[in-house]
């Protein structure tokens, strides 16, 4: 069984960037998962336990700072 060392959140809505970047952390052992639309990012971080989100500013729906904003007020 494959254990991870942290679990990351990449919201992206470029398919090829998310992909890439999920690759990327998989060599390091790490688990991403991949939201590409800003209006589901919270549902995602009710769902789930990450410990870093890797966040784009241009989403469709709701943008990067405006997730940032909903994410401080709701975490902090």
């Amino acid at each position: 069984m494959e254990t991870f060392t942290a679990q990351i959140l990449i919201v992206e809505d470029d398919e090829n960037i998310a992909k890439m970047i999920k690759v990327s952390l998989s060599l390091g052992n790490y688990k991403g998962t991949i939201c590409s639309d800003g209006n589901q990012v919270m549902d995602y971080l009710r769902a789930g336990d990450y410990q870093l989100i890797l966040l784009d500013i241009m989403l469709p729906g709701k943008d990067g700072f405006q997730l940032m904003e909903e994410i401080i007020l709701h975490t902090g």
